[in-house]
């Protein structure tokens, strides 16, 4: 089963990044990558891209490429442990699980371990507390727990011994993309650096749920190739919800779900237009870190590898 993605409505300008910051991102994730080790294929699965379409600017090229190592990261640990994995239970993951917290968990201890998702993971952490400001890192690792924990969540969905309905899905899928964490990564890259008390303002919570749900859903319906490569049942992706629960046929659930994301802009445009007149400065370059995101999750989306090459040939 198929379908070409329906243009999905996005009304926010794209920058194209500057050609020596992806060059410069590149070369450094090649020596990450052979440091730890992880496969050599990730250097050309999107992460570096994605860390440059995902921030507004100006931009540092060396955030950009800790950025690029940590999607890197996320897209090698759930092709490891939940898309490629051969035990559906999900025993492996769920023995390294508390390992990852650790690394997450404050006061941030030296993780020296051979395993290298472990190691990769504390590289970052390590680094961004050397870069960022402490209540970022914390934002960071708060949501990556989050992320984390949600995986677990899922594994059990995919191997049938759990059901997952809309209501269940839309809290799953809002946690389990680690987009929180990446959001706060491409504050980071573009100097933006709100308190918390900007982000805990109503109006500013409700666009970070809307542009996290976009980013999500819209990456259902690119990576649904990739996701139902080895079954035609793998029930943590929208249009199989919505086959499932609405009994709808695939191109219906597909238009549902494009349908969705536009809603999605709709109103994160109408909030945004609310709150933007007396919103202080901080939450305004935060508002558009989260357009840069949305918009630079579709130009990637449209033309990664990860996504448009079959598994292993990135």
């Amino acid at each position: 089963m198929g379908f070409t993605v329906p243009e999905l409505f996005c009304p926010f300008p794209f920058t194209p990044p500057n050609p020596e910051h992806l060059e410069f991102a590149r070369t450094e994730l090649a020596r990450w990558l052979d440091r730890f080790p992880l496969e050599r294929r990730y250097l050309h699965a999107g992460g570096v891209e994605l860390a440059a379409y995902t921030t507004p600017g100006p931009a540092d090229p060396h955030l950009i490429a800790l950025t690029a190592q940590f999607h890197t990261w996320l897209f090698a640990t759930d092709d490891t442990y939940c898309d490629e994995a051969r035990d559906p239970s999900g025993r492996a993951y769920l023995e390294l699980l508390p390992r990852l917290l650790t690394v997450l968990d404050p006061p941030f201890n030296p993780a020296a371990s051979p395993d290298p998702f472990i190691a990769g993971l504390a590289d970052i952490r390590d680094r961004l507390l050397s870069s960022a400001p402490p209540r970022q890192v914390r934002r960071f690792a708060d949501s990556m727990r989050e992320a984390l924990l949600s995986l677990a969540w899922e594994l059990p969905v995919r191997a049938k011994s759990a059901s997952l309905d809309l209501v269940g899905y839309r809290v799953l899928r809002r946690r389990n993309g680690a987009v929180f964490p990446c959001i706060e990564l491409s504050a980071l890259i573009s100097d933006v650096h709100p308190e918390d008390h900007h982000l805990d303002h109503p109006a500013v919570r409700e666009l970070i749920a809307l542009a996290v749900d976009h980013i999500g859903i819209a990456n259902d319906l690119w990576s649904y190739t990739k996701e139902t490569r080895p079954t035609a049942d793998i029930p943590t992706l929208m249009p199989h919800i919505l086959i499932a629960e609405q009994g709808k046929t695939l191109n219906q659930a597909v238009a549902a779900t494009a349908d969705l994301c536009d809603e999605l802009i709709a109103t994160f445009e109408a909030t945004a237009r609310e709150l933007e007149p007396t919103a202080p400065l901080q939450s305004l370059r935060y508002i558009e870190v989260l357009r840069a995101w949305i918009r630079g999750n579709l130009e990637w989306s449209r033309n990664c590898r990860r996504y448009n090459k079959p598994t292993g040939q990135y």
